[in-house]
């Protein structure tokens, strides 16, 4: 095995890495059109089983050999395992298999034969790795490490590695902070430290022979500079200032102070920032709770479904906020949801105002975390549900549930939803034909009784149903993977999510009372196998309803071919042959021999599993893609003209996505005569036309200047749509023409035009007259 093994590998697997994801979208794209969908189902989950397979075969040849043969390891291997783990990692792939295993892997050959670039480079991935994967406080020793290798980073061997040992001391400081936990003054002296190493006149040096004079280097040491400052926001909690020594603090509300006003005036208020600088003022005394509280209402809502996925510090062109911005992290929309909503939360609220922000909590949800399969928007999910479940009917919490994991695993969700249907089926068929069989559940001690509470007990069942795997919300990372089969490592994680789950549900008080499910569903019914061995059972009446859902459970995952690519798929009398087979040991032998001696029981579980489930597959589908549906059915109704209260959010829309050659003149919106806006059925603004008037031969007529549409709007013509609406006004208000300048990069923009009768004026405007008696036009 050589170098050129390892790039062929990671280049064909990141290939069908970016096919698989690319299939789920497409999917989703077609879900409010049942025949693509169904037709897109089926054909997605072979090319799944296909893309699963090729990767099997892939890392057996490639990654696995090498795992099982660390003797291979050389320094062309070592070299070429770094590069491309780099690549890996930075393209924002989490994949245990080809990472960490890998990493781990190379450890001693690091330690004892590589050179210090190499060391320098393994340090920082590994470091990079754990914080990425949020367990900061192990990746903060591999940073340490990398400043051990030299004792001046000047000393590095190559400026590549200078780069990287700059880097680390932000990432360092990442990796210290632990909110509430942290350690503030250590925090904040290691911010100075970071400080002081991107202000060594070496730096420009270095960095401008990687990067070369043309480049911006300056603004790039800057913006990184501005970041480390930033890095302070994250210090600011109750616990955190009252350790703080009174100069850090002053020093931090200073900067908090500065950069708030900053934001005001440029009307760009990052939105850590705002939270920060209020709650340090909260927290010392210098505003009361209830100037606090409204100070939280102060912040204007970001786009709920406006979620950058990239961040890119390196030579743009704009400011730290701007880049932040572009963060998934960092982004307002995360922070306002994650942070802010459920801060107001925390405080008391009329239930009129506690039912909206709930709402906008949702709207973010599900705007937000379908995008990634990281551990903060895993949090996001839970925080979410915990800080919404104090003010929620138990009802709204259950659904709350289901449209956050039906974001995050959407196999998951429907998993959940089938296992849900399965445990009301069999649970009503038992109180009518057998009552006897629950005699103890909820203390009930007569038959009579378990027929009387019947609606009771179904209920019961069906909401463990949809919350028995709520303990994997927190490995979505693991849970989606469609791609390869998961290792020894990932299967240990796998089986905590019982226990993670009950911890979940214990600290939300309507999924409490389905604890006992929710850790016990992966135990056998006899108790002598099964996960996790530590289970904890409070109410032992309850075994049975633990042993259904188990029974229930492992129906679908056997059963389920289309929503696990890894799974072959048995029929439902081989899923019924294996629960006889282990009856008495890890299923209940009397709810087996119930439901296999049930014909009536048996077809109506058969159709759960079957023609059933595609329904339940649908509904989940399209609830998932309802927004969008709607936004491509009735977004027509939604194009108005500007009014002057719109201002603030169509200057934040330019700011967004206008490129920066073109926002500055974009920005007095007074010089446009005709403003037209469009926007989805959330209110979300999706695109921005702008016009000014002009006499051309004593006609007078609107000159676009520019359609500013968001990418993911265009795909259903919104463009188009704008362009027209702005005609029938112009239409409507007497004008003669509507005219653009022609340039080349308008593309497909310029050819839609030629063919809805604009023409080329003398002066080559792009021009379409309003009536037959317009301008003069040079065919």
């Amino acid at each position: 095995m050589n170098g050129k093994d390892i790039e062929q590998f990671y280049n064909k697997y990141k290939y069908n890495l970016y096919e698989s994801k690319y299939i789920e979208k497409s999917i989703f794209a077609e879900s409010y059109n049942y025949q693509k969908w169904e037709t897109g189902l089926r054909e997605k989950s072979e090319i799944l089983r296909g893309i699963f397979e090729d990767n099997e075969k892939l890392l057996n040849d490639t990654i696995r050999t090498l795992l099982k043969n660390p003797e291979q390891l050389n320094d062309d291997l070592v070299t070429a395992l770094l590069q491309h783990i780099m690549y890996f990692t930075y393209e924002e792939h989490y994949d245990y298999e080809v990472t960490e295993r890998v990493l781990n892997l190379m450890e001693p050959y690091i330690e004892n034969q590589a050179k210090d670039w190499q060391k320098i480079k393994f340090y920082f991935l590994k470091g990079f790795m754990l914080a990425k994967g949020q367990i900061r406080n192990y990746g903060y020793p591999w940073y340490e490490k990398m400043t051990s290798v030299c004792k001046n980073w000047a000393d590095a061997d190559r400026d590549g590695s200078k780069e990287r040992l700059l880097d680390a001391y932000i990432y360092r400081v990442l990796c210290t902070i632990a909110y509430e936990n942290g350690n503030p003054e250590k925090i904040m002296e290691q911010i100075e430290e970071a400080l002081r190493q991107w202000r060594r006149p070496e730096a420009m040096e270095m960095l401008e022979t990687i990067y070369g004079t043309v480049k911006d280097v300056e603004r790039y040491i800057r913006l990184r500079q501005e970041l480390i400052e930033y890095l302070q926001v994250f210090v600011v909690s109750k616990e955190n200032i009252e350790k703080l020594p009174a100069k850090m603090t002053e020093r931090l509300f200073l900067y908090l102070e500065k950069e708030y006003n900053n934001g005001v005036a440029k009307r760009r208020l990052n939105a850590r920032v705002f939270l920060a600088y209020h709650q340090i003022r909260f927290y010392t005394g210098q505003i009361s709770e209830a100037e606090y509280v409204k100070a939280l209402d102060l912040y204007e809502k970001p786009y709920p479904f406006f979620y950058p996925c990239n961040m890119n510090f390196e030579m743009r062109g704009k400011d730290l906020f701007s880049c932040l911005e572009q963060h998934r992290y960092y982004c307002n929309s995360f922070t306002y949801a994650n942070l802010i909503l459920p801060e107001k939360l925390r405080f008391k609220q009329s239930k009129m105002k506690c039912a909206n922000i709930c709402a906008d909590i949702e709207d973010y949800v599900c705007g937000i975390i379908p995008m990634e399969n990281t551990a903060y928007m895993d949090n996001l999910l839970l925080i979410s549900m915990q800080a919404m479940s104090r003010h929620l009917p138990e009802s709204k919490v259950f659904r709350v549930l289901e449209t956050g994991i039906l974001h995050r695993q959407i196999s998951t969700a429907i998993h959940m939803n089938v296992v849900s249907k399965l445990a009301s089926v069999f649970t009503d068929y038992i109180i009518e034909h057998n009552p006897k069989l629950l005699i103890g559940v909820f203390d009930y001690t007569t038959e009579n009784q378990i027929r009387q509470k019947k609606t009771e007990i179904i209920g019961y069942v069906e909401k463990a149903g949809i919350c028995h795997d709520v303990g994997k919300v927190l490995y979505t990372d693991i849970f989606n993977l469609q791609y390869r089969g998961i290792t020894d490592e990932e299967f240990k994680i796998i089986k905590r999510h019982p226990v993670t789950g009950q911890k979940i549900v214990e600290a939300i008080d309507a999924f409490r009372p389905y604890s006992d499910v929710v850790a016990g569903h992966h135990l056998y019914a006899d108790r002598n196998g099964g996960y996790p061995e530590n289970a904890k059972i409070k109410n032992a009446s309850n075994k049975i309803l633990i042993d259904l859902i188990t029974i229930c459970d492992s129906i679908d995952a056997a059963m389920d071919i289309w929503g696990r690519s890894y799974a072959k798929g048995k029929t439902f009398t081989g899923t019924l042959e294996e629960l006889q087979a282990q009856k008495g040991t890890r299923y209940s032998e009397e709810l087996v021999d119930f439901l296999c001696n049930s014909k009536e029981l048996l077809e109506q579980m058969e159709a759960v599993t079957g023609k059933k489930k595609v329904l339940i597959y649908r509904g989940l589908y399209t609830r998932r893609v309802k927004a969008r549906a709607l936004e491509k059915e009735y977004v027509e109704k939604y194009f108005r003209n500007y009014k002057r209260k719109d201002e603030h959010r169509v200057t934040a829309f330019l700011e967004h996505f206008a490129e920066e050659s073109i926002r500055n003149k974009l920005s007095d919106l007074k010089k446009y005569e005709e403003i037209y806006l469009v926007k989805n059925i959330q209110k979300e603004l999706l695109g921005v036309f702008l016009g000014k008037k002009i006499t051309l031969e004593n006609k007078e007529g609107i000159m676009i200047d520019m359609i500013l549409v968001k990418d993911t709007a265009r795909h259903i013509g919104i463009g188009r749509k704008l362009l027209d609406y702005a005609e029938e006004k112009a239409r409507a208000k007497g004008y003669d023409f509507v005219a653009m300048e022609k340039q080349e990069e308008l593309g497909s923009m310029e050819r839609y035009m030629w063919i809805h009768g604009y023409s080329v004026f003398e002066n080559g405007l792009l021009i379409k007259r309003m009536d037959n008696k317009g301008v003069r036009e040079n065919g």
